[in-house]
């Protein structure tokens, strides 16, 4: 096509497209990322329009590098694309370079842009060049790091790393250790060596042996060097080795309370700074630790009033664990809290740089109070002024001082002038005393209203306790009536819904005495199974406002008829924000639809029960049969699972496999009246008892359900065996207890003398002991273990027989008793 037909076609399109697009959205023009091997030869996009033109259009479409670069990886393009009438979408071919160097993939973008009227283009296509050339081998390794320990030596690990795994012949790599701040043969063993990363791993390790001690000391580092490799090249030459010490020294500090005393008692309290695990100072330069005493938290000891302030050091020397500071505590007759000393310390290696406890008084306690009950009340009245008075008793005389803080809060009951008075204050309570009262002015009036209540709160207790709750409430009972209460008739309203047009679901509803003028409530719906959009109007929010006198109402509900073959379906019909009303508990009845178009089929399992051999090998299908009481209707299915009972499926390697989870939706096709879940049940040698799984049923559609479950049954078929034993040579086995000495936790090698029946143990390591107790032995050529069971050889078969082979005498009480 030419230049000229190119611009005759662009005119004509934009003639057209201006009266067709002028005041619609503009479609869309997209073309799609692609990929492909850079020895594939070509690259193919597509564009695509999201509606077919009604016109011819062109398309323009140009390269742009990216990572790839035109004339290198790629043939740069610039064209356009004819899109006929009724043509959505069109491919191109982009030309790919192919080269023998390694580059990774790249990438390379197509522009797309067109003239059109009343189209625009959604984004710009990506290329990306897969590269196929194997990357440069390259060989890496990682600092690591270890905890040095206090004796032996623990190895530390070090990773030599491929970036692509071995060739044929493998990867042999030179290394050697050298000292930084750590030193070969104090802190680490000095390494060298080579290692061979096989053909087809990507990977090999290099251990370093790190030898522990006691000193405490800074972190140390060494250096593990790559030195060479025959192949490919070290990225990594050197990488740090760090040894993180054990041996830190840690200064910790505790205390421990102390009765206060009378006058002239000589009581302290002791406080103990001394090194956390129980370590001995290791070192032969002294450590310092500086104390001094201060006043702890709430409640305060006072330094020279309730002890003797103190402050000094304590010296640490090799060898030495901990020290001992002892606080005078100045002791009184004053009945007090419990108060609090601290001692905090200062210097080297501290971790808790302060302890407290405290000093117990032991001159008696304060008197607790408390209300004498969690609940006052009083009648309102009509017009007069009241009071509430709230009670409180001591457990003990009052002594001098004895103060607290009160305060009124609102419940239901409200301060604002129409309810009660605000009441706060503080009040003294006079010596001796054991009874305390707080009056609250109560405001009567001639609504008829709900009991309302306020809350009365004491705080800021000075010499006293609080027995119990620092809270009671007081309840203002209303003596001028009540309000009509609204009840519904029953709990379930229902309809039939007929096949066409609406009828009204009626809640009725009854009051008690007749309504109040102006009084009201609030409605809405909520659907249960029926459908506010389809079944029924809804209703989202109605108030309902009684002209007064009224003793009974009616709430229609418009309900939707129709043909459809379904479930009778529910809605709740909600009441709330009542006013000058009171609501029954019974306030959300239901509201049912009554299907009156025929029903669905029943669906149920054919049996409670299902059985199945387990088999040995392979796998078997169990077939969970089901049967419909009615033909099934078009697009009916109902959803199913299973779950272990003492079968255990094998959704994981914990489990023992018996059988695979089944679960997924069930289609029956129209007109069937059965139906069947495959569950795979997996064989096996074990034996076992008979084991169980559930399969149920749920989210049925266009069903019915009665029973949604049933049991399965996977019946072992597997039995003991006892086949013929030939022992020899082959077999070895390990003891836990040595003879004359009884040792124990060490395992001793042993082999079975097969000459000697019973079988003798032989034993055979180099420390001449002759007889072994309490062992067992392992043929691999027929899988029996053969045992001591106190004084019985014994046999296990490999499905778990035993089989006495007799006595073995001469055995010592340790093994028979």
């Amino acid at each position: 096509m030419n230049l000229l037909l190119k611009k005759l076609l662009l005119l004509l399109t934009l003639l057209f497209s201006t009266l067709l697009y002028a005041d619609g959205e503009d479609i869309s023009i997209s073309i799609s990322d692609v990929s492909a091997n850079e020895n594939s030869g070509t690259m193919t996009f597509t564009i695509t329009i999201s509606e077919a033109p009604i016109l011819p259009i062109t398309v323009d479409y140009s390269t742009l590098n990216g990572t790839a670069t035109a004339g290198d990886d790629y043939v740069v393009k610039s064209d356009w694309l004819l899109f006929g009438a009724g043509i959505s979408e069109r491919n191109f071919e982009i030309e790919l370079l192919d080269d023998t160097i390694y580059e990774g993939n790249e990438n390379f973008y197509i522009q797309i842009s067109t003239t059109e009227t009343g189209y625009s283009t959604l984004n710009n296509g990506t290329g990306t060049i897969v590269d196929n050339e194997l990357a440069p081998l390259e060989i890496r390794s990682n600092n690591q790091s270890i905890t040095e320990g206090d004796s032996a030596t623990n190895d530390l690990r070090f990773k030599f790393y491929l970036n692509r795994i071995a060739p044929v012949g493998g990867v042999t790599i030179t290394y050697n250790t050298s000292d930084n701040t750590a030193t070969a043969g104090e802190d680490y063993n000095s390494t060298s060596g080579t290692v061979t990363i096989p053909e087809g791993e990507s990977y090999v390790y290099v251990y370093v042996p790190i030898i522990g001690d006691l000193a405490p000391e800074l972190q140390e580092r060494f250096y593990l060097n790559l030195a060479n490799t025959d192949v490919g090249t070290l990225k990594t030459t050197q990488v740090r080795g760090y040894i993180n010490d054990n041996d830190a020294i840690e200064v910790d500090i505790t205390s421990s309370s102390v009765q206060e005393g009378n006058i002239g008692d000589t009581n302290q309290m002791q406080f103990k700074i001394f090194l956390a695990d129980n370590k001995a100072y290791p070192l032969d330069t002294p450590l310092t630790i500086s104390y001094q005493t201060g006043d702890g938290s709430t409640p305060t000891a006072t330094a020279n009033s309730d002890y003797a302030h103190k402050s000094g050091t304590v010296t640490f020397n090799k060898g030495e664990i901990e020290k001992f500071v002892y606080v005078d505590i100045i002791g009184d007759d004053d009945i007090e809290e419990n108060e609090y000393i601290k001692m905090s310390i200062t210097g080297e290696h501290i971790i808790n740089y302060s302890s407290q406890n405290r000093i117990i008084n032991d001159d008696g306690s304060y008197p607790s109070i408390a209300f004498d009950d969690n609940s006052f009340s009083i009648l309102e009245g009509d017009s007069e002024q009241r009071s509430l008075e709230f009670n409180l008793t001591l457990t003990q005389p009052a002594l001098a001082g004895a103060t607290f803080h009160y305060e009124t809060r609102d419940g239901t009951a409200e301060t604002n002038g129409s309810d009660y008075s605000h009441t706060y204050g503080d009040k003294s309570i006079a010596v001796e005393s054991t009874k305390v009262t707080i009056s609250v002015p109560i405001l009567g009036d001639t609504d008829i209203e709900s009991d309302e209540s306020f809350y009365l709160k004491i705080s800021n207790l000075t010499n006293l306790n609080l027995l119990n709750s620092d809270q009671t409430t007081g309840t203002i009972i209303n003596d001028d009536g009540s309000y009509p209460n609204l009840t519904f008739t029953t709990n379930s309203y229902s309809v039939m819904e007929g096949d066409s047009g609406q009828v009204d679901l009626n809640f009725t509803m009854t009051l008690d005495q007749p309504a109040l003028a102006g009084s009201s409530f609030d409605y809405h719906t909520e659907n249960i199974t029926a459908d506010g959009s389809s079944d029924y109007d809804t209703i989202d929010t109605k108030t309902h406002i009684f002209s007064g006198g009224e003793s009974n109402i009616t709430i229609p509900i418009k309900v939707n008829g129709d043909t459809a073959v379904e479930s009778d379906e529910s809605f709740s019909l909600i009441i709330n924000n009542e006013k000058n009303l009171t609501i029954s508990e019974m306030q959300n009845p239901i509201g049912t639809i009554i299907n009156d178009d025929g029903s669905y089929p029943t669906i149920s399992f054919t049996g409670s029960s299902y059985l199945i051999e387990e088999g040995n090998l392979g796998t078997k299908e169990l077939n969970i049969t089901l049967s419909l009481d009615a033909p099934a209707f078009a697009e009916t299915s109902i959803d199913y699972y299973t779950e272990d009972i003492t079968a255990q499926d094998s959704s994981s390697s914990s489990k023992d496999g018996d059988y695979d989870v089944a679960v997924g939706t069930l289609i029956i096709p129209e007109g069937n009246t059965t139906a069947s879940i495959l569950v795979t049940i997996n064989g096996d040698r074990n034996i076992e008892p008979d084991e169980k799984f559930y399969i149920y049923l749920h989210n049925p559609v266009n069903l019915k359900t009665t029973v949604k479950k049933a049991d399965a049954t996977i019946q072992n078929d597997d039995e003991h065996n006892d086949d013929p034993f030939t022992c020899d040579d082959t077999m070895y086995l390990s003891s836990s207890i040595k003879r004359g000495s009884l040792e124990t936790g060490k395992m001793w090698l042993h082999k079975i003398d097969t000459e000697k029946t019973p079988f003798g143990f032989e034993v055979m390591d180099d420390f001449g002991d002759l007889k072994l107790y309490n062992a067992l032995a392992y043929s691999g050529k027929d899988n029996y273990i053969y045992g001591l069971f106190k004084n019985e050889l014994v046999k296990l078969t490999q499905t778990g027989k035993v089989v006495s082979l007799g006595e073995v005498t001469g055995l010592p009480p340790i093994l028979t008793d």
